[in-house]
């Protein structure tokens, strides 16, 4: 039971780090349509904003999915989604309950994955080696 609770923390660290991993790789592939979204949500000093949480998601996400320093990758991403949620994706404006539904449960998914990976770190399968 214990190699299948090492196995299980391991896959979901690297399907929790891919979300960020690749979200922060798509910042700088599609760079023009990013900035066209900052640019309709009002963000000042665009390509430095877009630079930063882009970083933050890359490096955060790589901690998690090398489990080194897991706890503070893990609070990076988790200090990343409050920000970019609370900015970019105010879901609790939709005008339906099945779309605020729809749209905050993944944000809901992504804080209790992150959280569990704060609390309970990277397990064995990790640099970190908790």
């Amino acid at each position: 039971m214990k190699t299948l609770n090492s196995t299980l923390m391991l896959l979901g660290r690297l399907l929790l780090a891919g979300v960020f991993i690749f979200g922060g790789m798509n910042k700088f592939i599609n760079y023009d349509a990013t900035v066209a979204f900052f640019a309709a949500k009002n963000v000042p000093s665009i390509p430095f904003v877009l630079s930063m949480l882009a970083i933050a998601e890359i490096i955060g996400g790589v901690f998690v999915l090398l489990g080194f320093k897991t706890r503070m990758g893990a609070l990076t991403l988790i200090i990343y989604l409050g920000v970019v949620t609370y900015f970019f994706h105010d879901f609790w404006n939709l005008p339906t309950l099945g779309a605020i539904m729809k749209e905050g449960n993944s944000f809901f998914a992504l804080f209790a994955g992150l959280f569990y990976v704060f609390s309970c770190g990277a397990g064995p399968y990790s640099i970190d080696k908790k």
